[in-house]
């Protein structure tokens, strides 16, 4: 009976071992986009982060994150072969120097010190100790989850979660938080190749970014437009034969359509409430897609 036990338990182990040491979930890829939440005063925003292009820096090769808060002045690179996530933030300075933000290689106990460069939560660093790796599915997928606790330079105490593949379930740049919709926003969801990869509740609403979604993105050699703040008017910078307008919200649903004609110098969005929106602009099988900040004045 005891020699039974002992090969049922080896099994388990090395099934168990055979899993957490699966393959890896790099989080950096270049159609992975993610949804975070934030609520203030009873009003909620849907804000989307995701990678506009790749650029150069210190002879290292990163991704540019766009998306609301970030203004491409963010840069994240991965080194699969350690598991390491990095971040660059060009804030000016004549040194830019990277910030770890995931370490997917540590082991239950080992510590490692976070940071939240540029975040709402910016005063929460400290070392954080590792207590437990999870195996989970999402969307079919399993990855590992990891546990972390710690506290910050004022001896607040805090916990945290990672998703291998997914990163902290806060804002991307914020790897001690476990996120939340009214101090900094908490991740609903990520998508990738405009699939959904992961869900915070079965019951979340997943939206995909209009931006990444709608087909046919062409640019225009010598149309464009912008929004004015202070007018609340959507300014075509250069004329049109004829075409439509069309403005999305941020959780991709249509609300204003308008046809354009070569008369149509402006558009009025002052019935749009304040927060992000994505305008398309189409010209027979011409389309060009641009997001935009309506904001109060």
């Amino acid at each position: 009976m005891e020699i039974k036990l002992t090969k049922i338990l080896i099994v388990l182990f090395s099934v168990f071992s055979f899993h957490l040491h699966a393959q890896y979930h790099p989080t950096i890829s270049k159609s992975k986009e993610w949804l975070v939440k934030t609520c203030e005063f009873g009003n909620c925003l849907y804000d989307y982060y995701y990678f506009a292009s790749d650029t150069v820096l210190n002879n290292r090769t990163y991704k540019v994150l766009d998306g609301y808060h970030y203004n491409k002045n963010f840069f994240l690179r991965e080194n699969i072969q350690t598991k390491q996530v990095f971040l660059l933030i060009d804030d000016g300075s004549p040194v830019l120097e990277e910030t770890l933000l995931y370490d997917y290689s540590l082991k239950i106990g080992d510590s490692i010190y976070l940071k939240n460069p540029v975040s709402p939560v910016s005063f929460i660093q400290g070392y954080f100790h590792l207590d437990s790796i999870v195996l989970k599915t999402f969307e079919q997928t399993s990855r590992k989850v990891f546990y972390l606790h710690g506290t910050d330079n004022q001896n607040n105490y805090h916990e945290t979660k990672w998703i291998e593949g997914i990163g902290s379930t806060g804002l991307i740049n914020t790897p001690s938080v476990m996120g939340d919709t009214t101090s900094m926003g908490v991740l609903l969801c990520v998508s990738e190749n405009v699939k959904k990869i992961y869900s915070r509740k079965p019951n979340d609403t997943c939206y995909s970014n209009p931006v990444l979604s709608l087909p046919e993105q062409h640019s225009f050699n010598d149309i464009d437009f912008h929004y004015a703040q202070y007018s609340q008017l959507l300014i075509l910078d250069t004329p049109i034969k004829k075409g439509g307008l069309r403005i999305f919200s941020s959780n991709g649903s249509e609300i204003l359509y308008k046809k354009l004609s070569a008369e149509t110098r402006s558009v009025d969005l002052s019935q749009l409430a304040p927060g992000v929106y994505f305008v398309r602009l189409e010209m027979g099988n011409q389309v060009f897609t641009k997001k935009i900040l309506v904001d109060q004045y």
